[in-house]
């Protein structure tokens, strides 16, 4: 799936590499060639540089979001949650208007 989206793959060693390391050296845990892909998906998250300003410094810090694959599964899952739903702007762009439940009828000022 990573190719497929111009992602280079992670190395085995990236993903099992975790701070308890019974849980990714031990066979018996099932890690290695095997992980699952929330696993790989926090393991990206975690190695992922990012650049921030920070009081008018630039800071490469990791961990603080998702990566591309993981970014792009999210979008993925929300977009095609929006297109299956028949209520939803996606299938209703014309005549869709935002709800707001238990709200009376000025909730919304059209603008």
């Amino acid at each position: 799936m990573a190719i497929q989206q111009g992602v280079g793959p992670m190395a085995e060693d990236q993903i099992v590499e975790v701070r308890i390391r019974d849980i990714s050296d031990k066979p018996k845990y099932g890690l290695r060639g095997n992980t699952p892909l929330c696993t790989n998906i926090l393991k990206e998250a975690e190695i992922t540089e990012v650049d921030f300003v920070i009081n008018g410094k630039k800071v490469k810090k990791t961990g603080t979001c998702l990566g591309p694959m993981g970014s792009w599964m999210s979008a993925d899952v929300i977009l095609n949650a929006l297109a299956a739903d028949e209520d939803s702007y996606l299938r209703n762009r014309d005549s869709w208007k935002p709800t707001l439940i238990g709200a009376g009828p000025d909730a919304w000022v059209d603008s």
